[in-house]
């Protein structure tokens, strides 16, 4: 998954939610914790990311890329 696709993917399911039947797949998971502990602003460690519920690790993932963001204004 190329890094700007997961972003968009992280936004997404972040703002619009999960299909109740829907789970990351474990190339999504790995992808989503390598994105998220590339940012300063990730506090979490890779075991801790990678215990999360999918529904953590997105949040997670998330606040993190919003943090850079606001740092970027």
């Amino acid at each position: 998954m190329s890094a700007m696709h997961i972003g968009m993917r992280v936004e997404a399911l972040y703002c619009y939610g999960f299909n109740p039947d829907e789970k990351l797949s474990d190339d999504e998971r790995r992808d989503i914790v390598e994105w998220t502990l590339r940012f300063e602003e990730c506090t979490n460690t890779r075991e801790e990311l990678q215990a999360m519920s999918d529904k953590d690790l997105v949040a997670a993932s998330y606040g993190v890329m919003a943090d850079y963001a606001r740092g970027q204004i």
